[in-house]
């Protein structure tokens, strides 16, 4: 009945409901519930429960730890989801679970012998990186992609179809195809002008090139040698029309950077 002391009590009773549902939810596992309390009412971590919260999630951690090293992904997944309700480990146990998932895709991917996604998982994870099939797999492709630049500096665009045909279609070595190709394209320009050819080819080439690929510094440094051989050439190669590398996919291969116009 002392007025100034009821909002203490008010606080006091409203502070005793949280911690029952505080409490409530920890017994029930649910801990999105629970760190959504914490998040409210800071008092909560004055109290066991939340001690005994933090220690389960530490256990949980070790538990996954323990499931990865003996490649019990199954048991490592259910585990995982559970850690990710604490709000501490959230996103490092989502990353391993993506991790985790990723692998199961890529083995999934090697046994049917689907080469297009067990590239484009394999190019977007350092851990599958480190394993032995991935190992492989990098070892197959950086072999093409050294055989194709052999056959970039002769400007054989045939031969390096051949050699990277498996790649075509697998969107993470679009960029890496396409640097290949630039190169080549440059040999065919380098070529035509220690054949002497017409400038009107050589420019047009040079147009087709950025073109496609954009002002890249190799066609830059091919346009200013190629000046000490036809001194008439003069292009600013600044207002043609730029592709992108980047942009670019292996359906837009041409035979000859010479002749696409």
């Amino acid at each position: 009945g002392i007025p100034e002391k009821t909002n203490n009590i008010q606080e006091l009773l409203k502070e005793g409901k949280v911690y029952l549902t505080f409490k409530k939810a920890i017994s029930e596992k649910n801990f999105k519930m629970a760190f959504k309390l914490l998040n409210q009412y800071g008092f909560l971590k004055e109290f066991p429960e939340y001690t005994a919260m933090t220690n389960y999630a530490d256990k949980l951690y070790i538990q996954v730890q323990k499931h990865i090293m003996k490649d019990d992904t199954s048991s490592a997944l259910k585990t995982l989801r559970m850690l990710s309700e604490f709000s501490d480990f959230e996103e490092e146990a989502n990353q391993l679970r993506e991790d985790i998932e990723n692998r199961l895709k890529f083995d999934k991917a090697i046994q049917l012998d689907d080469i297009s996604l067990a590239y484009s998982l394999l190019d977007n994870s350092d851990d599958l990186q480190e394993t032995q099939e991935g190992e492989k797999l990098q070892r197959v492709w950086n072999e093409a992609l050294d055989m194709a630049n052999a056959y970039a500096a002769k400007g054989d665009i045939d031969k390096i179809e051949e050699a990277l045909e498996p790649y075509m279609k697998i969107r993470t070595k679009f960029m890496a195809i396409g640097s290949v190709v630039a190169w080549c394209y440059v040999t065919q320009l380098e070529k035509a002008v220690k054949e002497k050819t017409d400038i009107i080819i050589i420019e047009d080439g040079i147009k087709n090139y950025i073109l496609i690929f954009g002002l890249r510094d190799e066609i830059e440094s091919f346009y200013h040698i190629c000046q000490k051989f036809y001194k008439e050439l003069e292009m600013d190669l600044e207002i043609l029309p730029k592709g992108s590398l980047k942009q670019w996919k292996p359906s837009a291969i041409a035979k000859s950077v010479l002749l696409l116009s």
